[in-house]
């Protein structure tokens, strides 16, 4: 049931856990290339229609994302 309703992901570019986080005074974000990585695995596990991301997501993480979508 999750495969026919997951349909979206907000990821965090961070590589550091929420606690981590918490209380950081700098953004901590990964690699746009690493991200994108990350985020095309997912094409395995559901058929995603919106990506997306949240704290220190940026252009270059989204191209990165949709050149791997296009192959």
């Amino acid at each position: 049931m999750v495969r026919e309703r997951f349909r979206g992901i907000q990821a965090n570019t961070s590589p550091l856990s929420y606690a981590e986080l918490d209380g950081a005074e700098d953004l901590h974000c990964s690699e746009p290339e690493d991200f994108a990585e990350e985020m095309i695995k997912l094409q395995s596990v559901a058929d995603i229609k919106i990506w997306g991301g949240c704290c220190g997501t940026d252009c270059r993480h989204m191209a990165c994302v949709t050149r791997k979508l296009r192959g």
